[in-house]
């Protein structure tokens, strides 16, 4: 990560939060490596930015001195990471030969369905609750066969019906995303 942004990111999390300035910590909460975050820490140091101090344990701890109060600020939030099956952003920018900079990210992941209205959905209009589910194939597939369910016969189109309901409310409360899909 570049000086600035990280200088940006740094000044968020010192107004924004209570946690100490200690390299391990600036590390955890901007997501950069602990070296990196030591040597730009010690770069704002030199700058006259922060000052360089020791708690009582003798740890070594940055301040700002424009800093308010730290008993008034809150409880830092941890940081949002992207999770992928068997590969880490590390492996997979020195894969592709660049640097690693995560960039939160909210992504549709994170979108929550509701099985109630699901099953409203597809009880006015079958297929429609696994459509708004993010299941847009199943639903197409629930959509035909209870159509031609009721077109051939009443019986079985209402059974087919039943079923697309009771299947709707079976619905992921997270459903992942395309980008988890497709690596």
């Amino acid at each position: 990560m570049d000086y600035l942004a990280f200088e940006r990111r740094l000044l968020r999390l010192v107004f924004r939060s209570n946690t100490p300035l200690t390299p391990v910590h600036v590390a955890y909460y901007l997501d950069v490596p602990v070296a990196e975050a030591r040597v730009h820490l010690d770069h704002m140091v030199s700058a006259g930015i922060l000052e360089l101090d020791s708690d009582d344990a003798g740890r070594l701890v940055y301040n700002f001195p424009m800093r308010p109060d730290v008993g008034t600020l809150p409880n830092p939030k941890p940081p949002r990471r992207r999770r992928n099956k068997g590969e880490t952003a590390l492996a997979r920018a020195q894969s592709e030969g660049g640097t690693l900079e995560l960039v939160p990210e909210v992504a549709e992941s994170d979108r929550r369905f509701s099985p109630v209205a699901a099953m409203a959905l597809s009880f006015f209009l079958p297929g429609v609750g696994q459509i708004y589910s993010g299941r847009i194939p199943q639903g197409i597939g629930w959509m035909v066969a209870t159509c031609l369910g009721y077109l051939l016969f009443l019986v079985p189109g209402l059974i087919l019906h039943i079923c697309c309901v009771v299947n709707a409310a079976a619905v992921p409360t997270r459903f992942p995303s395309l980008n988890e899909r497709v690596r």
